[in-house]
């Protein structure tokens, strides 16, 4: 499933180019962009750490008490999903993991925005006809390998969420 969708969205990624816009012109100083939606929404969050694989670091996030972290078997990374609320989101880290670089398909254009989370890069991406295509945050740079975390198709409430979430990412380093 998972490898599915990374095929489809790197089939996607050789799609015709979209701008890439940095909507975040003042820069990356950690603060609210206001184009990404910010709830505080980890309040009762529960914290979960993946450990990585080989001699990487890993990372940890927060997740809504009913979402859970399920790990995959991954070749030359470590891989896995984080469902909950009817969204299923995909993660790999390692040093391929696509870089959500905003090239769309024949039917969707996509936002980004860049943000700093606990001091590193973060590249957003979702699609401006929402619900539709790929919502996504990438981290070229974690203390480790790099980092994607992706779902498709989310409603704006599972955005909402799915943005909470990526905003809670540190490294384990």
């Amino acid at each position: 499933m998972v490898c599915l969708v990374f095929l489809a969205l790197a089939a996607c990624a050789q799609s015709s180019v979209v701008p890439d816009e940095t909507l975040t012109a003042p820069g990356l100083d950690g603060k609210s962009t206001g184009l990404i939606p910010q709830p505080d929404l980890t309040e009762g969050w529960i914290d979960v750490e993946a450990p990585g694989w080989s001699s990487q670091p890993g990372f940890a996030l927060k997740l809504p008490p009913s979402w859970e972290l399920r790990e995959l078997q991954g070749i030359d990374s470590y891989i896995g999903q984080i469902v909950g609320d009817g969204a299923r989101l995909h993660f790999d880290y390692g040093s391929y993991s696509w870089n959500l670089n905003p090239k769309d398909g024949p039917e969707h254009e996509y936002n980004v925005a860049y943000e700093k989370i606990e001091g590193v890069e973060a590249k957003f991406i979702w699609p401006k006809d929402s619900p539709g295509g790929v919502t996504g945050v990438y981290f070229a740079n974690l203390g480790g390998p790099r980092l994607n975390i992706l779902g498709e198709r989310l409603t704006q409430e599972q955005q909402r969420t799915v943005f909470a979430i990526f905003r809670s990412v540190r490294s384990l380093d």
